[in-house]
């Protein structure tokens, strides 16, 4: 299915799931004499595409296995540990940082965590992908010297590693 087509299809798919929740929040409301008699069926690809692009409120309307609502806190919690490592001995540069350089560090921080997270899941760790990750959240902090940062990333991905050991154990 081409690109366009799939987008609109999972439009499509959206607008139809929006429509059936409003009707299902009308019947728990109030009881009609007559109830609408249409069926919409979600072919298996549309579920997938919006399971990649929808936002984690409808993602959960399409997951239904028990693996999956047991991962998440096992995930919220590894995206903790993961952030407490990268905190780690910043916290002198974050308090001489301005106010609008700490907010762009904590965002940019939190999803560096996130990707991070994602990527100690995977069975193949990209060693250098979470490296470069913490290089570039690192630079966001001003006039610090590049070594040191190369310096900071490493130990802090070696951190990393040493935590994705210690889950397979």
């Amino acid at each position: 299915m081409p690109q366009n087509n799939l987008d609109g299809a999972i439009k499509e798919a959206r607008d139809d799931l929006a429509v059936l929740e409003s009707l299902s929040r009308a019947e728990k409301s109030e009881p009609q004499a007559e109830a609408p008699e249409a069926v919409f069926e979600i072919s298996p690809e549309i579920k997938e595409a919006i399971k990649e692009t929808a936002p984690t409120g409808l993602e959960q309307k399409f997951s239904s296995s028990p693996a999956a609502t047991a991962a998440a806190p096992a995930a919220v919690q590894l995206t903790r540990q993961v952030e407490s490592i990268l905190a780690e001995d910043l916290e002198e540069a974050y308090a001489k940082m301005p106010r609008a350089k700490q907010q762009e560090f904590k965002t940019q921080g939190e999803e560096t965590a996130r990707k991070i997270a994602k990527l100690l899941i995977s069975a193949k760790v990209k060693v250098k992908e979470i490296f470069l990750l913490i290089f570039k959240w690192l630079r966001i902090i001003p006039g610090v010297n590049k070594y040191f940062l190369e310096q900071e990333a490493k130990i802090k991905a070696d951190r990393l590693l040493a935590l994705k050991e210690r889950m397979q154990k």
